[in-house]
């Protein structure tokens, strides 16, 4: 009887050391099939292509703003030679040599230095160009970034369908190793059943755990890929068609009709509504990450104050409704950062204005409460009714969330003001009557 268990161990033990030679065979192969996926990585020649388009819209954009502000002269020679640089690189590395491997035409991306040598005195001395030359050239680089992001999407297929044949081979390699890990299973909790029966519950709660972490990680992952996709595939081109429009409004690409006015105001109102949400993803992102950066450094509050009062008068303007500061301001300085408290007064200054009629007055007053500077943003609107009070500080939550609300947003606005206040150890609230109006106010501690 002991001779057979003595057969039956060692039988066991022989099946286990062929085992784990196979797995760790299988396991070396599939080793050097990450290495040559690492070595051919084609990521780089996909994000050349597509830094080439950027930095192309980048000189599109700036060329376009030298019609409205001449004085951006240097910024348009700037991008310029930023572009010629980026095209210049093309023969470095293996950019070439891969984009050939995917039988992808870049001879437009060779031809280029040719086009940017054609331009380089004029753009180097642009303001002696007429603007109907200036305005040729806009619309050849124009047709030129078309091409360029053609032959970045085509370089992008080409390297998506390499990916998949990489996945392909990992997954076969993965399925062999699985079939062995099976059998090793197998083997090893006979093994411990003849042994150590306490282990077989060890060993589970080690593979539960690890696939927590994969799911967690993968989740990190799929997460940061959709703030990716918002920040390149949405602002990307919004510049471009904010551009345009700024160009037709101006009148730079000739008089506009009377009959295209309007629309040409609500699409520039509707860009910079577009351009608000993007940025107010991603800042709600940051702030949940909490990833948010601050630049703390002492602030007059009255003149930072009264400057965000003249920035958004031209959109109190689109509404009929003023905007004021209610004296008297009495000196305060406080510690925080310039630009995060600016999203502070634009969010709750925009709020106040979107929701008071045509005609009505909205004020900015500030006093010192105990210590403490508090600012307040009244208006005269419609007000928020009590049931909606635990709400209105919320993530995507909104008084009037109907299909049919007056006024857009996407409900983050608040949400990011309590963050930021709350971040410069402040606190931020409300009072409000319904047909009357409502204040906001948020307080910050004073500089001793």
């Amino acid at each position: 009887m002991k001779l057979s268990f003595d057969f039956f161990r060692g039988l066991i033990i022989g099946a286990l050391t062929v085992g784990l030679i196979t797995a760790a065979l299988s396991l070396a192969h599939m080793r050097t099939q990450i290495l040559s996926i690492g070595n051919g990585s084609a990521t780089g020649p996909v994000w050349y292509v597509t830094g080439v388009e950027r930095e192309l819209q980048e000189f599109e954009f700036a060329l376009a703003y030298y019609e409205l502000d001449p004085t951006t002269a240097n910024n348009v020679t700037l991008r310029f030679d930023i572009l010629w640089s980026m095209v210049a690189s093309i023969s470095q590395g293996d950019v070439a040599a891969k984009l050939e491997d995917f039988n992808v035409d870049y001879a437009l991306l060779e031809q280029m230095p040719e086009l940017l040598k054609k331009h380089d005195a004029a753009i180097m001395d642009i303001g002696a160009l007429t603007r109907e030359e200036r305005m040729d050239i806009l619309l050849e680089f124009r047709a030129l970034n078309d091409e360029v992001h053609q032959v970045g999407m085509k370089a992008l297929q080409a390297s998506s369908a390499e990916t998949l044949t990489w996945r392909e081979t990992l997954l076969s390699v993965s399925n062999n190793n699985a079939v062995v890990g099976i059998i090793l299973i197998v083997i090893v909790t006979i093994l411990i059943l003849m042994f150590q029966f306490d282990r077989v519950a060890a060993r589970r709660q080690l593979r539960e755990k690890d696939a927590l972490l994969v799911a967690a990680e993968a989740a990190s992952v799929a997460k940061s890929q959709f703030i990716s996709v918002i920040n390149h595939e949405l602002r990307t081109p919004l510049t471009s068609i904010k551009g345009a429009i700024s160009l037709m409004s101006a009148g730079a690409l000739g008089k506009v009709p009377k009959t295209f006015e309007r629309p040409i105001n609500i699409a520039e109102r509707n860009c910079r509504q577009l351009s608000s949400l993007i940025s107010d993803l991603l800042d709600a992102e940051k702030f949940s990450s909490g990833a948010m950066e601050y630049k703390f450094e002492p602030i007059n509050l009255p003149q930072f104050l009264t400057e965000q009062i003249e920035t958004h008068a031209s959109f109190a303007d689109s509404y009929g409704v003023t905007l004021s500061i209610q004296p008297p301001v009495p000196e305060l300085i406080v510690n925080g950062d310039a630009h995060r408290l600016g999203q502070v007064m634009s969010n709750l200054l925009s709020n106040a204005v979107k929701f008071s009629k045509s005609g009505d007055h909205v004020t900015v007053s500030l006093e010192e409460q105990n210590g403490r500077a508090v600012v307040s943003v009244t208006d005269t609107g419609r007000g928020i009714p009590e049931a909606a009070r635990d709400k209105v500080f919320e993530r995507f939550q909104q008084v009037d969330s109907s299909n049919e609300r007056e006024r857009g947003g996407t409900g983050l606005g608040l949400s990011i003001v309590k963050a930021i206040v709350e971040a410069h150890g402040g606190h931020v609230d409300f009072d409000s009557v319904v047909g009357e109006g409502t204040t906001f106010k948020f307080d910050l501690s004073l500089v001793k």
